[in-house]
């Protein structure tokens, strides 16, 4: 499932890195505050459609996955844009796939950022779970396999939501929302 979930998603992922440079916005105190409202909107809009859909899934805790006391704060006065809404628990997780990939490269970013010298409390977000993160993905692509198995139509329904979000994050992340 992981090598259909990448090669779906390999051209958004590529484009995303691409258009959106996370360390040079972070860093850059002028553009800080805007770069991390739009991570909240990202997030947040994620962490609640994503917890209705697969809220269910007791192997997922998708409680503890969620970011919202970690970038709340620092999106006031910022407009929301919705999250997609999967048409199902296999879309769903292709969605969660990106969401959970995020934490991953939100980890080198924050170590990116350390070795420049542009730590902030407000980052947090970037690594949510701490020393767990491994094993937050690892429970995250158990529990997907254990859902999604070895069906070719839930397979291709997880890459659609995955392929969904990852435009949705170059949307909110590099779009004209604001």
């Amino acid at each position: 499932m992981l090598h259909d979930l990448r090669a779906a998603t390999r051209q958004q992922h590529r484009r995303l890195e691409e258009r959106f440079d996370a360390i040079e916005l972070l860093s850059d105190a002028s553009r800080r505050s805007q770069t991390i409202r739009r991570y909240a909107s990202f997030h947040l809009p994620a962490d609640a459609a994503l917890g209705r859909a697969l809220g269910h899934i007791p192997a997922l805790e998708m409680a503890s996955r969620a970011r919202g006391d970690l970038i709340s704060a620092h999106a006031d006065g910022w407009q929301w844009i919705d999250f997609p809404a999967p048409a199902g628990v296999a879309e769903a997780l292709g969605m969660l796939y990106v969401v959970e990939g995020a934490t991953l490269g939100g980890n080198v970013i924050l170590k990116r950022l350390r070795d420049n010298g542009a730590v902030r409390p407000e980052f947090a977000f970037l690594h949510p779970y701490g020393s767990q993160s491994g094993l937050m993905w690892k429970r995250f692509l158990s529990a997907a396999e254990a859902e999604i198995g070895t069906d070719p139509e839930a397979r291709a329904m997880a890459c659609r939501g995955a392929v969904t979000a990852f435009r949705h994050a170059e949307h909110v992340l590099c779009g004209d929302a604001n």
